[in-house]
This record gives structure tokens, sequence and C-alpha cells, in this order.
């Protein structure tokens, strides 16, 4: 039953990411305020290539909520090529991106377009010739547990014991079960 109740929040479910992305040309500085300043970018996905053999072939409507591009601070030679820092001897620039998106998001793809799979993408944002993820790592994920719900646990509401009102909060945190056991 959990695990429905998790599945089923995939429509208002959001995950934040970090990422070292790599990309050439190098872009400016106004580029990557530009691209920063952008929120709720909708975005349409076909299925990318990579899981192409596990997924329907389907185009899937996403959104990136905030992002947040900078020149990532990698080695002594990231001021070196004028355009931001991050940048080494083979034309690439290294940039840290930081994004919020709805569940789902195939988040690489946002990155490099997946030979244009995925409309808008970064690179394309940016105004780069190409674009590649380096690291992607979940920061954060935003989901309601545990879910609301009016059943009741040794006498007591659930709702009295996660906040009040059956309104639960962020997954695992500061949540008991009516026997007083935390919920982790």
């Amino acid at each position: 039953d959990s695990l429905k109740v998790m599945k089923d929040s995939v429509a208002t479910k959001r995950k934040r990411y970090s990422t070292l992305v790599r990309v050439r040309p190098p872009v400016s500085e106004e580029a990557m305020r530009r691209v920063s300043a952008m929120t709720d970018i909708e975005l349409k996905q076909k299925t990318p290539v990579r899981v192409s053999e596990r997924r329907a072939d389907m185009v899937r409507e996403k959104m990136v909520h905030t992002l947040n591009v900078t020149a990532a601070e990698i080695g002594a030679d990231t001021a070196a090529n004028g355009h931001g820092g991050g940048g080494d001897n083979d034309g690439w620039q290294r940039l840290r991106v930081e994004l919020t998106t709805s569940a789902g998001t195939y988040v690489k793809e946002f990155v490099h377009g997946d030979g244009g799979r995925t409309e808008p993408n970064l690179w394309e944002l940016l105004g780069a010739g190409e674009a590649a993820v380096e690291a992607l790592d979940v920061t954060w994920v935003e989901l309601d547990w545990p879910p609301p719900t009016t059943t009741t646990t040794n006498g007591c509401d659930i709702g009295d014991v996660v906040g009040g009102d059956g309104a639960g909060g962020v997954a695992g945190v500061g949540a008991v079960t009516g026997a007083g056991v935390p919920v982790v």
C-alpha cells in the first residue's frame, strides 16, 4: 500500500540535483545568468535512447522548476579561458548546474538534448555547441510522507502525531507512529 502511494506521488514529487557539466565552446557569464533566471521550464522528453529497450517510446511532459548555472571551480586552471572558469586544454568548460525538477525527468538528457529527443535542453539554452554530464547527484526529494490518513493506531489519530492536520511532511522527518515509534 505504501509503495503504491509513493508511485502515485510522481505528479507532485520534486527532486533536486547537483551536476557537473562540461560544455564547449565555453559559454559567457551572461548566458549562465540568463539561464539561471529561468523558472518552470516545460520539457518535452521522448524516451531516451539509453532506456529505449526498457521504456515505451512516448513523449513525456516534465518540468525544470529551478535552475542555477555557475562556473565550476576545478583545479588551478579554472579561470584560464576567460569564460567564467572551469576550462581546460581541450576546449571544454566545466559548469556546476543545480536544478529542481518534476519526478521522472531525465536530467542527463535535459543537459545534452539526446539528439533532439529533449526540448528545450541546457546546451541549446546556454548557446553551447555540445554538453555532457560528468557527475550527477540527487541532493533532495520532496515527498509528503507519511501520506494523509484518518487511520488510527492505539486510539491516536496519526494526523495528530504528524503535525496535527494529517497533512504529512517531508519523508521521514519528525514523524512518529501512534505507538510512539519513529518512522524512518
